[in-house]
């Protein structure tokens, strides 16, 4: 093997990794989705309060199943928690079934903040099928969904 010529081969595809494209869009979107947020009031937020945020239902979401969602551990959690509670984004309440769990809701002001948040994304999602055109969009998603879906049977 020439290591070399094989180490060049690699080179040519960088523009093309799946993972060093999906890193940088990742990061594009986390800066500009901050920058976003931020105009829209909410100075003190993190991008990495998202996960923990988008996946709490209207009904509540438990610290267990929260952790699931976000793919973290419970003790990441329990930090995140801590600091949304803080802000005024989320409320903690004792389970009403299992003393020893707690269920996580969002505030009003948690409400606004994921509605301000879907507002603003919106708007670029709708650039990016306009970038791709509409089918072409929905196709990522779909790919997206799919590759999503296969690493989570991977993981059980």
């Amino acid at each position: 093997m020439d290591v070399e010529k094989e180490f060049e081969e690699v080179q040519k595809y960088k523009q093309r990794s799946f993972a060093a494209l999906l890193h940088k869009i990742r990061r594009h979107f986390d800066r500009w989705a901050e920058n976003e947020i931020w105009k829209n009031g909410y100075s003190d937020f993190k991008m990495g309060y998202m996960p923990f945020l988008m996946n709490i239902d209207a009904t509540g979401t438990t610290n267990g199943e929260l952790a699931k969602r976000a793919a973290v551990t419970k003790q990441a959690m329990s930090k995140v928690v801590k600091e949304l509670t803080a802000l005024g984004i989320i409320e903690v309440r004792k389970h009403k079934v299992d003393s020893r769990s707690q269920v996580i809701f969002l505030t009003d002001k948690g409400k606004m903040f994921v509605i301000t948040a879907r507002q603003c994304v919106s708007g670029l999602f709708k650039e990016y099928k306009e970038v791709v055109g509409a089918k072409d969009y929905e196709i990522m998603i779909d790919s997206m969904i799919k590759i999503l879906e296969h690493h989570q049977r991977l993981s059980v």
